[in-house]
C-alpha cells in the first residue's frame, strides 16, 4: 500500500475525518471473491474515507477500482458483473433498504445553480461545492472549461487517464449519457494546504440516477443505479490541476445485470 495523500478535516468535539488516496500493488496468489488465483500482479486505486474520535477509527467508506483489478487478472469484468448479479439479495434485508434509502435521500439532491465569486484557496470547500453542484445537478457541463487548468490531469476509474477539460468532460457526459436524471450528493469535504500556492480537497459523493441512456454500462436497464465515490483535487490559481476519481464500475455493472435478470450463480460468482 502506497499512500499518495492524506487530506482531513473535522475538530475534537465532533470527530476527524480522513480521507487517504492509496496506490494498492498486489499479486493474485490465492483464491479470492473472483475465483482461482492466477499469479498475476495488479495495482489500482482505492480512496478510504475515515471517521476518528479518540483515537480510534469509528467509521469508513471505501472505494476501489475493482474493474480495472478484474482487467488486470485477466478476467472479463462483464463475465464476473454477470456472476456477482445472481448472487441473490433479500429484498426485505438490511442492505436492500439502505440501498433503497440512499437512492431516494440523493434524489432529493436541489439542482439549482451555485455561485461562487471567492478565492478557492481562501475558501476550497465552497469552490469545489458550487463546481459539482453546477456541473452534476445544474448540468452546466461548460464550466468544466472555466475550473479545469488546460492541461489538467484526471485519473478515473477503469483506467481512465483523461488531459484537458475536453477530455475530462467525457466522464461528465458518459454518466450523465447513462443516467440522465442523476443527482449528485457532496456527502463531505475537507482540505489542506498544497506547498504555498494551491490547496488539495478530498470530497466524498453520492451519485444516484436511473439507467435509462445508453452511453455507458451497455443496454438501458430502466433501474436506478446507486454509486459511491471519492474523489481528490488538486488546486492551484482558482483553477483544477490534478483530480483522482474512485468509484467501482465493477459495482455498477452488477446493479445492471442484477436488475435485467442474471444467470444462474456459480461457485466463482463475485460479491
Amino acid at each position: 500500500l502506497h499512500a499518495d495523500n492524506i487530506i482531513w478535516g473535522g475538530n475534537d468535539a465532533d470527530g476527524y475525518h480522513s480521507s487517504h488516496l492509496i496506490s494498492t500493488q498486489m499479486t493474485n496468489l490465492g483464491p479470492s471473491e473472483f475465483g482461482a488465483a492466477t499469479g498475476k500482479k495488479a495495482s489500482i486505486a482505492v480512496i478510504a474515507h475515515c471517521v476518528l474520535k479518540d483515537n480510534q477509527v469509528i467509521e469508513e467508506w471505501l472505494v476501489r477500482d475493482n474493474y480495472s483489478l478484474v482487467e488486470q487478472l485477466g478476467l472479463d469484468p462483464e463475465a464476473v458483473a454477470q456472476q456477482g448479479a445472481a448472487k441473490p439479495i433479500d429484498p426485505e434485508g438490511e442492505f436492500a433498504k439502505w440501498r433503497s434509502a440512499e437512492i431516494q435521500r440523493v434524489r432529493l439532491t436541489a439542482n439549482e445553480r451555485r455561485s461562487f465569486t471567492g478565492d478557492a484557496k481562501a475558501d476550497p470547500e465552497g469552490f469545489i461545492q458550487a463546481a459539482l453542484q453546477n456541473i452534476w445537478n445544474a448540468r452546466m457541463l461548460g464550466d468544466v472549461n472555466q475550473l479545469y487548468s488546460a492541461d489538467a490531469r484526471l485519473q478515473g476509474p477503469s483506467g481512465r487517464n483523461l488531459t484537458g477539460p475536453d477530455e475530462i468532460r467525457t466522464l461528465y457526459t458518459g454518466v450523465l449519457g447513462s443516467l440522465p436524471d442523476a443527482r449528485l450528493s457532496i456527502d463531505y469535504v475537507c482540505s489542506v494546504p498544497y506547498k504555498e500556492q494551491g490547496v488539495d480537497i478530498a470530497v466524498r459523493w453520492t451519485l444516484a440516477g436511473t439507467h435509462t441512456g445508453a452511453a455507458l454500462y451497455g443496454e438501458p436497464c430502466g433501474e436506478p443505479l446507486l454509486i459511491i465515490g471519492e474523489s481528490h483535487y488538486r488546486v492551484a490559481d482558482n483553477l483544477i490541476i490534478e483530480e483522482r476519481t474512485v468509484f467501482d464500475e465493477l459495482s455498477v455493472l452488477t446493479q445492471v445485470y442484477r436488475a435485467r435478470g442474471a444467470p444462474a450463480s456459480s461457485d466463482n460468482a463475485a460479491l
